[in-house]
This record gives structure tokens, C-alpha cells and sequence, in this order.
């Protein structure tokens, strides 16, 4: 063929120099076409690699896509693991646009409800639980000073009268300060209910010349239960409240109380006046209250906070008539 007569005028001794006469033909017409043949295959050459290149971001961008799928569910998930998820369920959503390939999903962030994760964030650093970490137990006192009334009525039976009832109600009122290395707040409680106590004098009106004439004193125990409600209100109401309407904490400041009361009575009777059945009469009674039920005050993401009384030491000055 043609190349093979211009290769065999080459080999003739042809120089090869290109001219009017000598283009496209002899060693000429061979480097055209050898140059031709090079500058052809360097094109498809990068082309082989151009294609290599966009098959491995094709690549990359699947892995990254599925990466992006994983994060979607892990946050979703993450998102209804908590006490209140139905406000930010689904934050982020995808769409499949039908001119898309398959598989090539469009991401949107919900910004309704990511500005409620910002709220959250932000009520959630005022919150002094959010520092209790793996904190399983802790057990904070703090003594606790207050005052109380009581209005009731008593009565003795039999024949020695030494044996009795009361039935009253009540009303106390305690303040502390409690500290604790995550917690710290100034606390007030009410206690407030009716009761019932057994009395017994083991000296049962014996005649006295103490602070007056013809006094009469007895001395005995007392014992008998209460039942009553607790309300507390704590420094840092504020703070735990506020969270109520995003992660659902729980305040409850109120609940039912029964209580345990014993101790030691002293009581002195003036004489009866003229035409009346009835003396005044002034008593001392020094004893404990026991509580027995926690107020269940607050929890918040599976932190707790209970409040309870343990015990009150409590000094009444009584009148009776």
C-alpha cells in the first residue's frame, strides 16, 4: 500500500525533509503519520485516566452517601431515645428527585425543629443536673429549723383518768440549705394534716405547790400517727421547670405524708375556778416526728430528686382548758 512505498523510499535514503514537493509522502508521510499516531493515542490515553478518575469519585461519593444515611438514622435514633422525642423527631428528612440516579437521595435540616435542639441546649446549661454524669446514689442533710401549731382536743378515761386521746391538726414549717458538689439550693417544706396520739400519765395529777397553790402535775408519754401532705419549695424551682416542656421533667412539689410522733409530756393544772369544770392548763412536751414516705420532687432524663424529713426534734409549750 501507500505506506509501505513511502517506507521503502525512506529506506532508500529519502531525507525525510518536508516541502511543497515532498509532503505527505516518503520518511515525510512516515513521522506525519507516527506523530499522528502519538498525539492520538496520548488523547485516549487521558481519556482512560479522566474515566478512571470520575469512576473512583463516583466511588467516593457512594461511600460518602452512605456515610450520610448512617449519620441520618443514628441522629433520628438518637433523637427518640429521649423522654421527649416527638417534637424532634425526623430533624433531618430526605427527597428523591425523579431525575436523579437512583439511589441519590437530597438531605434537609428541619429548621423548626433544630432551633428547638438550640432551645434545649440552652435551657439545658442552666439545669444543675446536667452534671450528675454517672452518679448513681448521692445523699445530701441539712439541718432543717422551723416552727409549728397545733389546735386540737384531749380527753381521759377510767377512773384514775391517767389513760387519754387527742385529735388535732397541725401545721409546720422547716427551711434549710442543702449542698452537695452538683447540687445546691435553699429548701422550704409545709407540713400540714390531722393526727391522733394515745396519752398516758405515769404521775396523773399530783397536788403541787409548784409556781402556785394547789397546782396539780402529771407527767407522762405520748405516742400516735398523722396522716398530712409535704409540699417543698426548692431555690432552684426555676431552673428544673423550665425544662418541662421539651425533655418532660417531672416537678411534683406535693405529696401525701403519714407520720410517726412519740415523746414526753409534762402538764400543770391550776385550780378550778368557781362554777366552772374546767382549768387552765399549761404543759411542756418534748418529742420526734418521724416521716416516712419521699417526696418524689423532681426527675429530669433519668435523674432523680426526692426529698424527705427524716426525723423532727420539736419542744411545744402547750395551753389547754
Amino acid at each position: 500500500g501507500p505506506i509501505q512505498g513511502d517506507l521503502e523510499e525512506c529506506k532508500a535514503g529519502s531525507a525525510g525533509v518536508i516541502t511543497n514537493n515532498t509532503w505527505g509522502s516518503g520518511c515525510a508521510f512516515v513521522k506525519e503519520t507516527l506523530n499522528s499516531l502519538e498525539q492520538h493515542t496520548a488523547y485516549y490515553g487521558n481519556q482512560v485516566n479522566q474515566d478512571r478518575a470520575l469512576a473512583q469519585t463516583i466511588l467516593n461519593f457512594k461511600e460518602a452517601l452512605n456515610t450520610l444515611n448512617k449519620d441520618s438514622t443514628a441522629i433520628n435514633s438518637g433523637i427518640s431515645n429521649l423522654p421527649n422525642a416527638k417534637p424532634l423527631q425526623n430533624m433531618t428528612h430526605s427527597t428523591q428527585n425523579p431525575n436523579s440516579p437512583e439511589g441519590l437521595l437530597t438531605y434537609s435540616l428541619d429548621t423548626n425543629k433544630y432551633n428547638q435542639l438550640q432551645a434545649i441546649t440552652q435551657e439545658l446549661g442552666k439545669n444543675p443536673f446536667r452534671r450528675i454524669g454517672v452518679i448513681d446514689y448521692q445523699n445530701n442533710n441539712g439541718a432543717m429549723n422551723g416552727i409549728g401549731v397545733q389546735v386540737g382536743y384531749k380527753q381521759f378515761f377510767g377512773k384514775k383518768r391517767n389513760w387519754g386521746l387527742r385529735y388535732y391538726g397541725f401545721f409546720d414549717y422547716n427551711h434549710a440549705y442543702i449542698k452537695s458538689n452538683f447540687f445546691n439550693s435553699a429548701s422550704d417544706v409545709w407540713t400540714y394534716g390531722v393526727g391522733m396520739d394515745a396519752l398516758y400519765n405515769f404521775i396523773n395529777d399530783k397536788n403541787t405547790n409548784f409556781l402556785g397553790k394547789n397546782n396539780k402535775l402529771s407527767v407522762g408519754l405520748f405516742g400516735g400517727f398523722a396522716l398530712a401532705g409535704t409540699s417543698w419549695l426548692n431555690s432552684q424551682q426555676v431552673n428544673l421547670t423550665m425544662m418541662n416542656g421539651i425533655y418532660n421533667a417531672n416537678v411534683s412539689a406535693s405529696n401525701f405524708q403519714f407520720l410517726f410522733n412519740l415523746g414526753l409530756r409534762m402538764n400543770l393544772a391550776r385550780p378550778k375556778k368557781k362554777d366552772s369544770d374546767h382549768a387552765a392548763q399549761h404543759g411542756i412536751e418534748l418529742g420526734f416526728k418521724i416521716p416516712t414516705i419521699n417526696t418524689n420532687y423532681y426527675s429530669f432524663m433519668g435523674a432523680k430528686l426526692e426529698y424527705r424529713r427524716m426525723y423532727s426534734l420539736f419542744l411545744n409549750y402547750v395551753f389547754a382548758y
